[in-house]
């Protein structure tokens, strides 16, 4: 491949459509997030494995604890609760986020186990 190429220029995907501008104000926006080969496949690599750890984490049960402590921790144990606020409320949102991600994993892996099936049947 040609290094100038279009690939290489780390500009794929790009279309020159009256609506998105000119090409190189399109061009500009697309190179802004400009990256190497070796940080695109370490990114890569990185983003599977937190998807394959996030995947088995039992989210539910965890933020049903947080809100456990939510509504018990005041009561309980309102100074251990005022000190820990801030810290639960960051875990929270965290965990939050997770299952987020967790959800649009699950919903991945069950598109790609169809698509799977279907390819099969098809070679069948």
């Amino acid at each position: 491949m040609r290094s100038n190429s279009i690939w290489a220029r780390g500009i794929v995907g790009y279309t020159a459509r009256k609506s998105m501008g000119t090409v190189e104000s399109r061009r500009k926006v697309i190179m802004k997030g400009k990256m190497s080969n070796a940080e695109y496949i370490a990114t890569q690599q990185q983003l599977l494995l937190m998807a394959s750890l996030i995947k088995e984490l039992n989210l539910d049960g965890f933020l049903a604890r947080i809100e456990t402590a939510y509504a018990l921790g005041p009561i309980l144990d309102p100074t251990l609760y005022k000190k820990s606020a801030e810290n639960v409320e960051t875990v929270h949102r965290i965990a939050v986020a997770a299952r987020n991600f967790q959800m649009e994993v699950k919903k991945v892996t069950e598109e790609e186990a169809v698509t799977r099936k279907v390819v099969r049947e098809v070679n069948k």
